[in-house]
C-alpha cells in the first residue's frame, strides 16, 4: 500500500497502517515517545468559568476581553 509519508502518523490512518503492516506497533510507540512536550499550550480553565475558550469575562451583560 502506498502511504504519503507526511500522513503516515495521522490519527485518521494509524489503525489501518498498523493492520496493513505499513508500520509496526514498536515503530508507532517510538514515534509517540519522540513527540515534543507541548503541555504549555494546553487550555486550563478555572472552575465556574461559563465562557470557556473565548478569553472573555462576562461583565454587566457584555463581554470584556481579558488582557
Amino acid at each position: 500500500m502506498h502511504t504519503d509519508e507526511e500522513k503516515r502518523y495521522d490519527k485518521r490512518t494509524i489503525e489501518g497502517n498498523l493492520r496493513q503492516g505499513v508500520m509496526s506497533h514498536q515503530e508507532f510507540q517510538e514515534y509517540l515517545t519522540n513527540l515534543p512536550d507541548v503541555s504549555h499550550k494546553a487550555f486550563c480553565w478555572k472552575e465556574g468559568d461559563k465562557d470557556l475558550g473565548t478569553g472573555r469575562k462576562k461583565r454587566k451583560g457584555r463581554s470584556v476581553r481579558e488582557a
